[in-house]
């Protein structure tokens, strides 16, 4: 973890941290990011469990890069998970598939090298990108690169923190300040898990990227050494340089894994509607993977700016789930 203050490079917004420079043009002042902590990944947060992070997946015995065909793999994490990545790293289905697997990848207990065709969100960034501002967006992201479809190109990484915690954020903000927690709310087979991810002072790239309802992204929970998911973000089609990198904030964009982004204000997320049933088989059981993400913001709905021909005029909400 780096503050950005005391230790970033003056063009690089990730201090060193990331596999590539992540710069920020003269039009971002130093005043918005000022307090901002940059973090690769997911760390513990007020009222997170340690062990969650402590507990770890068994790995696979492999000695060469696993068989991601899910044909005659014995690899043992391609087995009990399912492949999730083509041989050329790229995800295996789509924004508009209607069934997907909960991804797990190789882990660090795993017997198979760094470049194993299972690893791919743990190898970090590969696009350089640039942090600029937009008039009436403010802080967002574009891509220095060319991106094929299916690539991966960042997680939304911050603190970790209990339900207690995120309605108690929630409950400090202002009427002009956003906030940036998710609610990750999933089901496998009879057990629920509830993971919320807020990088409002600590977190990574994902944090400066905007809603759009035609994006160029979506997202995927990916799970790598324990069961802390990862927000994942994939490239929904190819991605020209330039382009400022967006993703739905309502989740209509996203796959089956992310079911739903609507923004709720506490841990009442019941009474979301599931619009996925995703059903796969891990370790040999039926498991049940209803997922859904939840973006928590104000209440005061926000105009739209993504200005695509699908757009919905507003910035996803619903209110109805604020207690």
């Amino acid at each position: 973890m780096a503050n950005f203050n005391s230790y970033c490079h003056s063009k690089d917004i990730c201090c060193g941290l990331e596999n590539v420079i992540i710069q920020y043009d003269e039009s971002v002042s130093s005043q918005y990011i000022k307090h901002f902590k940059y973090v690769r990944c997911n760390i513990p947060g007020p009222g997170c469990h340690l062990e969650q992070f402590e507990e770890q997946i068994e790995g696979c015995q492999c000695r060469t890069s696993c068989d991601t065909s899910g044909k005659s793999s014995m690899c043992s994490c391609v087995t009990s998970f399912g492949a999730s990545y083509k041989d050329d790293r790229m995800i295996k289905y789509s924004s508009r598939d209607s069934h997907s697997a909960p991804v797990f990848e190789c882990n660090s207990t795993c017997k198979c090298p760094i470049w194993c065709k299972n690893r791919v969100v743990q190898r970090g960034l590969r696009f350089q990108m640039s942090v600029c501002w937009d008039d009436s967006k403010g802080m967002c992201l574009r891509t220095l690169d060319p991106i094929p479809e299916n690539s991966y190109v960042c997680e939304y990484a911050g603190e970790v923190i209990s339900t207690e915690e995120a309605c108690k954020r929630f409950k400090s903000l202002t009427k002009d300040d956003m906030n940036y927690i998710f609610v990750l709310k999933e089901h496998f087979a009879s057990q629920t898990l509830y993971t919320y991810i807020d990088p409002l002072y600590t977190g990574n790239i994902g944090r400066f990227l905007n809603h759009s309802c035609d994006p160029n992204l979506f997202m995927v929970a990916v799970r790598v050494n324990n069961m802390i998911p990862k927000l994942c973000l994939f490239a929904r089609r190819e991605i020209s340089p330039g382009e400022e990198l967006t993703y739905d904030y309502s989740g209509l964009a996203a796959t089956t894994d992310v079911v739903s982004q609507t923004e709720v204000s506490s841990s009442h997320v019941s009474g979301t509607e599931d619009i996925s049933r995703n059903i796969t088989d891990v370790s040999g059981e039926n498991a049940v993977c209803d997922l859904e993400v939840k973006e928590i913001v104000e209440t005061k709905r926000r105009p739209c700016h993504c200005l695509s021909a699908s757009c919905r005029g507003f910035l996803p909400s619903d209110n109805s789930l604020f207690p």
